[in-house]
This record gives C-alpha cells, structure tokens and sequence, in this order.
C-alpha cells in the first residue's frame, strides 16, 4: 500500500504521516497474506494544514466482474479538526501502533462506518475524489461526521 504524496486540498507535496489508525489482514506479498489486507492512515499537509485519512483495501481474491484489487478512498478533516487531532495525538502512547486503544485512534477508526459517496480510486492521486470530515462533540466524547463530498 502506498500512501498518497500531495495534498488534496492545495495539491502541495510532502505529506507527513501523523498516525497508523487501523490495520486488517496481512499485507500483500508479505507472509501469511490470505487474500485481503486493509488499512487507514492518517496525513497532515505541512503546507495547508489540513488532515488525510487515506483507507486501503486490498482483495486479491478474483472472479468475474470483481471489484478492484486494490481501492483507495479519502477523507479530509479541516484545520479546526486537526488542532483537536494534534491535541490528542499528545496523549496516544503509540501513534504508529495500529492496535493503540487511545482517544484519538478509536475516534478515527470511528471512520469505519462512515461512506461519504467517493467512487474509489486504485492508485494514490493527487486529484482524487474525497468527502470532508469533522470530529463534532457528541454528549462526553467526540466523533467523526460527514460534511460534504468533493472531487
């Protein structure tokens, strides 16, 4: 899996890696690979500030009028989000660790459930389709919510 390198919103190069939310599966190519692997990461843009949660499947499992082996999808959080993000991001032991029960990483696995209407992609674009993220308040704790799609 090979994460996207320029930003969907300002198009600048160099993203950073903040996070390794999820992980599912064993990666392609990699021993014990059964088929399917799927992955979220989390990006910031150094240039603009806004967030890339990027999700990876995989499924080389193969028939007739199969999707895909390899679909991309993303969600931007705005910079209001990120600051809330980049607080927690403090308090997670293991940014890196996809298993990490933190915050922060169950509120961006919460992303799981979300479909924001993108048509998938099967390589990392720079001008992909994405749908907008917030982290709202919800009671005592936070959670994601769909804002709008854009392409």
């Amino acid at each position: 899996m090979a994460a996207i390198t320029s930003c969907l919103v300002c198009q600048a190069s160099g993203l950073e890696l903040l996070m390794h939310v999820r992980d599912a599966g064993i990666p392609h190519e990699a021993s014990g690979h059964n088929f399917a692997y799927a992955s979220t990461l989390l990006l910031a843009c150094q240039q603009c500030g806004s967030g890339i949660l990027q999700k990876y499947s995989h499924d080389c499992w193969n028939y007739w009028e199969d999707e895909d082996w390899d679909m991309y999808w993303w969600y931007v959080l705005d910079l209001t989000s990120m600051q809330t993000i980049r607080q927690l991001l403090e308090t997670c032991p293991a940014a890196q660790d996809p298993s990490c029960n933190c915050t922060l990483h169950l509120i961006l696995r919460g992303s799981e459930t979300i479909y924001g209407g993108i048509q998938h992609a099967n390589a990392p674009s720079s001008h992909a389709d994405f749908a907008r993220l917030t982290i709202v308040q919800e009671g005592d704790h936070s959670k994601l919510q769909l804002v709008q799609k854009e392409s």
